[in-house]
C-alpha cells in the first residue's frame, strides 16, 4: 500500500482557510472550535507555547487534562500522553 497520510483518518476539511478535523461532529451544537479544531504539526515552537500555556491554565494538571484542554480548539498530530513518550509537561 505506500505512505498513507495521518490527515486521513482525521476526515479533513476547511475551515475559514484552515485545515481541520472534519467527521461526525458537523451538526452538533457545539462551538465551531469544538467541531473542527485546528489540526497542527507535531513539533513546531508554536505547538509548545500552547501546551504550555494550557498547562499553566489549567493549574499545572497532567498531561491528559492538559491535551483534553488543548483539543477542545486544536488536533496536534502524533501527540501522546502516555508515561513511555518524551512528550511532557513543560
Amino acid at each position: 500500500m505506500g505512505y498513507v497520510s495521518p490527515l486521513r483518518k482525521l476526515s479533513p476539511v476547511m475551515v475559514d482557510g484552515v485545515i481541520s478535523v472534519g467527521g461526525p461532529l458537523e451538526r452538533a451544537s457545539i462551538q465551531l472550535s469544538a467541531r473542527h479544531p485546528m489540526i497542527l504539526p507535531s513539533k513546531h515552537h508554536v505547538i509548545d507555547l500552547v501546551i504550555r500555556d494550557s498547562h499553566e491554565w489549567e493549574g499545572h494538571v497532567g498531561a491528559g487534562q492538559v491535551l483534553a484542554r488543548v483539543r477542545q480548539n486544536f488536533w496536534i498530530l502524533k501527540v501522546c500522553d502516555c508515561a513511555a513518550c518524551d512528550w511532557k509537561m513543560p
